[in-house]
């Protein structure tokens, strides 16, 4: 199984983007497809663009990171690195390297332009879900693995916005991330 590193912008795109690749990508960690690491940084980073990009309430921002939590594996890296100048860039390097994940999911620049860092790829969360079989088909983003093409798609008619389904995961109150206006 790929172990991976999901970089901030990921998690917050997976609940902050209902049906987004970035919320595929997740699934796939919540149904045991890869293997999710995490750390006390990077979810601390997470809450705080929660709070400050997005403007959400507490509760809201405890019920994302419950849900990251249970389906990550938290570590506590064991060094401290200064590779790039972006410091949150550098703590998701820091659990990469602690972990010894296979992949870094993210769509950052910086981290992405590293192509790999102490034999860790970085990755966009199209390659990922490419590599695992549950995207478009084309090259896999892990060297050596095979790639399935998906299933072909049934067209099916599109939902109303008041009529999309939930994600697996509700906040509290009952409100979804799915229903959440975000600026």
């Amino acid at each position: 199984m790929i172990r991976t590193v999901f970089d901030t912008n990921v998690l917050i795109s997976a609940f902050a983007v209902p049906g987004s690749r970035s919320e595929k990508a997740f699934l796939l960690a919540m149904r045991g497809r890869v293997d999710l690491i995490s750390s006390a940084a990077i979810l601390t980073e997470t809450a705080n663009k929660l709070r400050q990009k997005f403007g959400l309430p507490e509760e809201d921002i405890i019920a994302v990171l419950k849900h990251v939590s249970r389906t990550a594996e938290i570590v506590k890296p064991t060094t401290r690195l200064a590779v790039l100048a972006d410091e949150p860039d550098n703590r998701i390097l820091e659990c990469a390297t602690t972990a010894e994940v296979d992949l870094i999911v993210t769509g950052d620049k910086h981290l992405l332009s590293l192509k790999s860092y102490e034999g860790i790829g970085t990755c966009r969360v199209a390659d990922l879900l490419r590599t695992v079989g549950e995207g478009e088909p084309g090259r896999s983003a892990v060297p050596g693995a095979a790639i399935k093409s998906p299933p072909p798609r049934v067209r099916r008619p599109r939902r109303a916005a008041h009529q999309a389904p939930s994600p697996p995961w509700s906040l509290p109150g009952g409100r979804s991330t799915s229903g959440r206006a975000f600026p």
